[in-house]
């Protein structure tokens, strides 16, 4: 009797996983399909590459703590 009720609930988790990433593998792909087709429809525009012409950094760094600056006295 006890192996019974083990082998179905396995048999449960089994098929409950499987059926849970069909769902979501599923889904997702439903919704690439979607996002593909708005583009081919023009709904929203197609990404566009842009040259950056200067090439200063964005991000300083922080001063050497050892040094310190010169100041005006």
């Amino acid at each position: 009797m006890e192996g019974g009720v083990t082998v179905i609930l396995t048999l449960i988790i089994v098929f409950g996983g499987i059926i849970a990433s069909v769902a979501l593998f599923g889904a997702g792909g439903y919704v690439q399909k979607r996002k593909l087709r708005r583009m081919s429809e023009g709904e929203a525009p197609r990404p566009t590459h842009t040259v950056v012409e200067n090439e200063t950094r964005d991000v300083e760094f922080p001063r050497d703590p050892s040094t310190s600056p010169q100041h005006n006295e």
